[in-house]
């Protein structure tokens, strides 16, 4: 009678434990050399600031395609606007198909 009053509360004890163990096992630590760290703050340095150059490039050269874009676009929406002009001739009207559709391959 007594081992059945005391079996829930001992295997709950065990069940603390065994959590408890595993939640102290998850957790890692690192040192860090701060000898290290200072003597190649140097390197780091140049090679963040390499990152930042690569970085400004990169930029430069995405909004150069964006705005070579978007003067395309604009160029299409212009011969759009011209092609539905009905009373165009039709000579006119096969050429600035032709260059829309230039344009459409180049966007």
């Amino acid at each position: 009678m007594n081992l059945l009053r005391t079996l829930p509360a001992t295997l709950a004890i065990c069940c603390w434990a065994f959590t408890a163990q595993q939640t102290t096992a998850d957790i890692k630590s690192a040192t860090v050399d701060v000898n290290k760290l200072l003597t190649e703050y140097h390197v780091s340095k140049k090679k963040i600031s390499a990152l930042q150059a690569e970085r400004n490039k990169y930029t430069e050269a995405r909004e150069e395609r964006q705005k070579s874009l978007n003067e395309v676009a604009d160029k299409i929406k212009t011969l759009i606007t011209k092609l539905r002009n009905k009373a165009m001739p039709q000579s006119e009207h096969d050429n600035l198909t032709e260059e829309y559709e230039d344009l459409v391959s180049q966007y």
